[in-house]
């Protein structure tokens, strides 16, 4: 069964890759569901060092984006995968030559706003954190800040975390940076309706749209910034608050679509392990197995229009949240054709409904 959500118990994430908005405005993307698939379904197919990256606290995920660049039957889809019309959600847009639109991506985080406890997410998109900009390694630094060696959450009330200056007003400006910071490196549910990422930070503190682009163009945030040092993919690190929260219930639009809410419970029981995020150097891993497909062509996320979005403060303590992360969802973006590839013969396992000995005949 295809899926446009990254499950892990009953915490989740629900992922949208919608057509570009060309009318120039600064409007957030419409709903517009991508299928996502679980790499734990895919152990024959999908390289051999993502398999080794999962863990107890790590889910592995990989999607297909088409190229805006090669027909769609260049790309291997068949006319069922294929629509002209703007209102199919489902099926891949193309234009009138069969080239398929540009796409802008978001992550929606609402229905993990209905859990039991508080929810905090912190993003890391390639090894740089999409909302303060600054490195998930500890093996970078920019200016005085030392990526940390695992998820943390930062609040950055009273200092500038590149240059440790006061800042200059409440407003968290620093004069060095010459800019403006959010009051902290992640979201939580305190946006209550509102609780989605659509991109990075700009120094303007603007948000641009998650865009995704060949690594051949050379247009990926972190592969500008950081080069090989970047990870493969998006890591989204939920965060849960240590004791329960008063249960409120709401409903929330974003641009005409109501997001789909599903009642939540604390999940897990606390932190068992955490794994580095996967390392773009392990595209090259061919280990042998039963039905391994060849390594697929990379994607970077790239830095899109520019969309009205702002993080808002988060009220609590550091001491409210967990220091461990609940879990950690990785995203892996790969060209489409690579993922029809992997997919086509279907999972490697599949589930069995029986329960034991049932169904058998007898001699």
């Amino acid at each position: 069964m295809t899926t446009h959500v990254m499950r892990a118990d009953t915490l989740q994430v629900a992922v949208h890759l919608a057509p570009k908005r060309d009318d120039g405005s600064t409007g957030l993307v419409r709903s517009h569901p991508w299928h996502v698939f679980d790499a734990s379904d895919y152990k024959d197919q999908v390289p051999g060092h993502w398999l080794t990256a999962m863990g107890s606290m790590q889910a592995v995920f990989f999607f297909g984006i088409p190229s805006t660049e090669l027909h769609w039957q260049d790309q291997g889809l068949t006319e069922s995968q294929v629509t002209r019309d703007p209102s199919d959600m489902i099926r891949i847009l193309v234009d009138a030559r069969g080239f398929p639109m540009p796409r802008e991506m978001w992550f929606d985080f609402n229905a993990m706003g209905h859990h039991s406890h508080n929810v905090a997410v912190l993003m890391g998109v390639q090894g740089l954190n999409a909302v303060s900009g600054l490195p998930t390694s500890s093996s970078m630094r920019r200016d005085l800040y030392v990526g940390p060696s695992k998820p943390v959450l930062e609040f950055y009330r009273n200092t500038c975390p590149r240059h440790g200056t006061p800042f200059a007003d409440a407003h968290r400006f620093c004069t060095e940076c010459g800019f403006r910071w959010d009051p902290q490196n992640f979201i939580s549910d305190i946006e209550r309706g509102a609780f989605w990422r659509d991109g990075w930070r700009g120094e303007d503190g603007k948000i641009q749209q998650f865009v995704l682009v060949p690594t051949s163009s050379g247009k990926g945030v972190a592969q500008q910034l950081i080069g090989e040092r970047r990870s493969e993919g998006i890591d989204i690190a939920v965060f849960l608050s240590k004791h329960a929260k008063p249960q409120i219930r709401t409903s929330a639009f974003r641009g005409g679509f109501e997001s789909s809410f599903e009642p939540q419970s604390l999940g897990g029981d606390g932190f068992r392990g955490l794994t580095r995020s996967i390392e773009p150097e392990g595209l090259l891993d061919h280990r042998p197995a039963i039905r391994r497909v060849g390594a697929p062509e990379r994607m970077e996320v790239g830095a899109g229009r520019t969309v009205d979005q702002r993080v808002t403060l988060d009220p609590h303590d550091p001491d409210h949240w967990r220091e461990e992360p609940e879990i950690i969802f990785t995203l892996i973006p790969l060209d489409l054709h690579s993922v029809i590839e992997m997919t086509r013969n279907g999972p490697t396992t599949r589930e069995v409904r029986a329960g034991p000995f049932a169904g058998i005949q007898t001699a």
